[in-house]
């Protein structure tokens, strides 16, 4: 490889206190070109399809096709350090076709086709513009020196007519004669055809450019014909016309007078005025190229210039004032009625356009009315009698003098005016007398009486205040209207509240009445709309009751005294509402009132608990383990709770009750929990079924209170000491210590089946009431076995509190209902005759109980407030 023949350059370059070379000059190896193969040239032991490097030498050759210059020698090439080939004398020489002939009326391209061809060159036949080729257009020089398709031969055939282009006009050209004239003088420029050979005959049309012809149509047909004997024509007309017009058409106020050549193109007519009218402009018409009369002939009319309008006249006809009039035309004068006529009465318009009678001057002169003078009645106003719809008017008749003092007679309008006292009704009422003179001149006299209706109308009756009783928020009330006369007649009625719809409340109304006079009376009525009372609410034993009225709502709540409390199961509803469309308390009140028991606070408390073990397998233990586990967990109990510190310090607590249940089943499970304790229940025993045991152990613990609770405070502290001994016993059972020995097994408390609730205890005769001790209210005693307030049944009452059972009444005497809570409740039977069974409603609702005897039938229990008893029943233990 050998280096190019140039150089490089680096430049010292200073830099913020920094020098450094700046270039990189960088020595590429020269190479040559890439080797020329278009000519047929073979290249041995070389690429020729990149560049090569320096001193790269290749052998030529030729292709095939091709004869080499020099056929005894193998030439060669070498890249030289230039980075070019060495020059060479070695060609090879392609094969050459002989010279292609253009063809008539065509062309062949390249030009150098037409002296001689090279293997591969690639010659096109094409034909001039408006020729088309027949054979092959393309044709190539092979190895065999010969052309293909050299046996076809191309011709240029012509396809393309002449053209006489925009030279033919497009339209047929027109001529006209002269005015006046017979024939037309005629040029026009010939069309030029062309060919695309060059070479054309035209024909042309006999007549030619100028001629003079008569009016008609000529047609021209120019034909160019070329060689091939394709032709083209340019045809058009010359259309010569000598136009004529339409009879001259009749002017207003003129006359034909004369014409030069009938109605002919050039003719002129003229024409002359009428009387009456003058010439404006000119007098003649010529009929134009188009057909049309050229010009314009006006004749206009001859007019006077408008009269001027005599005061308190009338001229006719009435233009004759307003604007000019034509000539000939007479204009008179007339007087109004009541005026005289001085000077010309007639005026007519001349041929001059001047009035006859220039200098006469025309007057009317006014002739005075008939005078009232001061006789004539003033309007008046009067009012109708009292209860009456008219009155009766005096006036004195008005008199009536012409212009020369002489009283005339008069009319009167209205008709019924037949004296000066007339009876009018209300309203206003014009009177007019009228006088007339002999010269037709009228005068009037009138004036207007006024009747005014001042009476107001008045109720024949105005009612009372009226109180309708409400049916709900919202009441239909249609109260008693008053009934209105008036001496004219009531035209309205209306009152300022209508029949409908009223809430509770008291409420005028104000009815009035209109007459035709606008003149009102009124009738003003208290309406009230009162909600229906409810019986009195009897209230609490032992309290009180406290009642507001809001809004015509009345709202009761119930109370106790201090130091009593309403019992758990009789507790009464917040509030009671009055229904004001009913009259009843809702929500309905019970039969029996209320009561109110003392409260105390509780000294005691105690924790149920129901502590279920694992099951295991085997049968249930004897009585006398059963004894053991009750004696070894009430150990545990008293051991591992009771000496914690502070929960039963001085034997606060006590175990005052263990019960030991043991449940055996057989299969392959066992019930989860004994929730009802019916351990009863047993499943059949399959084929290879296992014995497997349950136990539990239901408890009470007692615990008292250190000393006597006389606040709120004190029962925190015992409800806080219950909750603690609670929680000590469920974390006990959850820690897996409290464990049972059963025959040797030893089973392990469940502390998710394990219940354990702590409860403030009162002493017997009273139930807890949150934090308080209620004692059972009269009318109930207390249920040892139930711990709860029971109610007194039939037949039986209670007039304390907190007792233990109920006092029966005296004798065959009876109560209505239970609960009675005073021997005065206590009545004798009723008897009937016959008493047809009623049935009964569902339990805890009202019912009637009866028997059919010989003779007679007690009736143990009677109907009672259905909703409120069976709330009340709902929430108290039957006995």
């Amino acid at each position: 490889m050998v280096p190019r023949n140039n150089t490089g350059t680096l430049r010292c370059v200073y830099f913020e206190g920094n020098t450094h070379w700046d270039g990189n000059p960088v020595c590429k190896a020269v190479t040559c070109p890439v080797l020329d193969t278009s000519r047929g040239y073979i290249y041995q032991r070389c690429d020729t399809d990149r560049e090569l490097p320096v001193g790269t030498v290749c052998e030529l050759g030729c292709d095939i096709v091709y004869q080499r210059s020099e056929n005894d020698t193998t030439p060669t090439i070498r890249c030289l350090p230039t980075g070019q080939w060495e020059n060479t004398t070695f060609q090879c020489i392609a094969p050459k076709c002989p010279a292609l002939t253009a063809p008539p009326g065509g062309a062949v391209s390249p030009a150098s086709c037409l002296v001689q061809g090279e293997y591969g060159d690639q010659c096109q036949y094409q034909c001039h513009e408006g020729y088309q080729l027949t054979g092959v257009s393309s044709h190539r020089c092979t190895e065999f020196n010969t052309w293909t398709a050299q046996d076809q031969t191309v011709v240029c055939t012509d396809v393309t007519p002449p053209d006489f282009g925009d030279t033919c006009p497009e339209s047929d050209l027109h001529f006209f004669t002269p005015p006046c004239g017979d024939r037309a003088s005629v040029s026009w420029s010939e069309p030029v055809a062309t060919d695309n050979s060059g070479q054309l005959t035209l024909s042309k049309p006999t007549y030619t450019s100028p001629s003079v012809l008569t009016p008609g149509d000529y047609p021209l047909v120019y034909t160019a014909l070329d060689a091939a004997n394709l032709q083209k024509q340019c045809r058009f007309s010359l259309r010569v016309r000598s136009p004529s017009c339409q009879p001259p058409p009749d002017i207003a106020g003129a006359v034909l007078d004369s014409t030069t050549c009938s109605f002919k193109f050039g003719s002129v007519v003229t024409y002359r005025c009428q009387d009456g009218y003058r010439l404006q402009g000119n007098a003649t018409l010529t009929c134009g190229r188009g057909g049309n009369w050229v010009g314009s002939v006006s004749c206009a009319a001859i007019t006077c210039p408008k009269l001027s309008a005599v005061p308190n006249a009338v001229t006719s006809p009435s233009l004759c004032t307003s604007s000019s009039v034509f000539y000939a035309t007479q204009c008179d004068v007339t007087c109004e009625l009541g005026y005289l006529l001085k000077g010309p009465r007639s005026f007519t318009c001349g041929s001059d356009g001047a009035w006859s009678n220039p200098t006469g001057v025309t007057e009317c002169e006014a002739i005075p009315p008939p005078d009232f003078k001061d006789t004539c009645p003033r309007n008046t106003i009067v009012s109708t009698y009292v209860n009456k719809d008219y009155t009766e008017v005096t006036w004195g008749v008005p008199r009536a003098f012409d212009s020369k003092g002489r009283q005339l007679s008069l009319t009167v309008t209205p008709l019924f005016v037949v004296s000066d006292t007339v009876r009018l009704g209300v309203g206003s009422h014009r009177i007019t007398y009228t006088a007339t003179d002999s010269y037709g001149l009228t005068s009037t006299c009138s004036f207007t009486i006024t009747v005014k209706d001042q009476e107001a109308p008045h109720p024949l009756a105005c009612p009372d205040n009226q109180i309708f009783e409400a049916r709900g928020s919202e009441t239909n009330v249609q109260f008693e209207r008053p009934v209105f006369e008036d001496n004219v007649g009531v035209i309205t009625s209306s009152c300022d509240r209508e029949w409908g719809s009223f809430p509770l409340g008291r409420f005028e109304v104000t009815c009035t009445a209109r007459d035709a006079a606008g003149n009102t009376g009124k009738c003003v009525m208290g309406i009230a709309v009162v909600a229906r009372r409810c019986p009195d609410i009897q209230p609490p034993i032992h309290g009180a009751k406290a009642c507001s009225t809001i809004k015509f709502t009345t709202l009761c709540t119930l109370h106790c005294n201090d130091q009593y409390e309403f019992p758990p199961f009789a507790f009464p509803q917040p509030a009671y509402t009055c229904g004001i469309d009913s009259g009843q308390w809702l929500p309905p009140l019970p039969f029996l009132p209320f009561t109110c028991a003392p409260r105390f606070f509780p000294n005691s408390g105690e924790v149920n608990g129901r502590i279920q073990f694992h099951e295991y397998e085997g049968d249930c233990v004897s009585a006398a383990a059963t004894a053991e586990i009750r004696a070894d967990f009430q150990s545990l109990l008293e051991l591992s709770i009771f000496a914690q510190a502070g929960l039963c310090d001085d034997g606060a607590c006590e175990v005052s009750s263990v019960t030991v249940v043991c449940n055996t089943a057989t299969g392959s499970g066992f019930p989860d929990f004994p929730g009802d304790f019916d351990f009863r229940r047993r499943r059949k025993r399959e084929t290879t079924s296992r014995t497997r045991s349950s136990v539990s152990v239901d408890f009470v613990i007692l615990t008292n209170a250190t000393s006597e609770m006389s606040n709120d405070t004190d029962v925190s502290s015992l409800k806080e000491k219950l909750n603690l001994l609670s929680s000590s016993v469920q974390e006990f059972v959850e820690s897996g210590n409290l464990t049972l020995n059963i025959s040797g097994t030893s089973l392990t408390a469940d502390p998710k089946r394990s219940v354990v609730s702590p409860t403030l205890k009162c002493r017997p005769g009273a139930v807890i009431r949150d934090t308080y001790c209620v004692q059972c209210p009269v009318g109930t005693y207390y249920d040892v076995q139930r711990s709860d307030c029971v109610e007194c049944p039939v037949s039986s009452y209670q007039d304390q509190e907190g007792q233990l059972e109920c006092v029966p009444c005296p004798g065959q005497m009876t109560t209505n209902d239970v609960g009675s809570y005073n021997a005065s409740l206590c009545i004798e039977p009723t008897t009937y005759d016959n008493i047809v069974f009623l049935g009964s409603v569902a339990a805890d609702r009202d019912w009637v109980i009866a028997s059919f005897t010989s003779s007679a039938i007690l009736l143990v229990a009677s109907i009672v407030a259905t909703f409120t008893i069976g709330w009340r029943r709902s929430h108290v233990t039957k006995a």
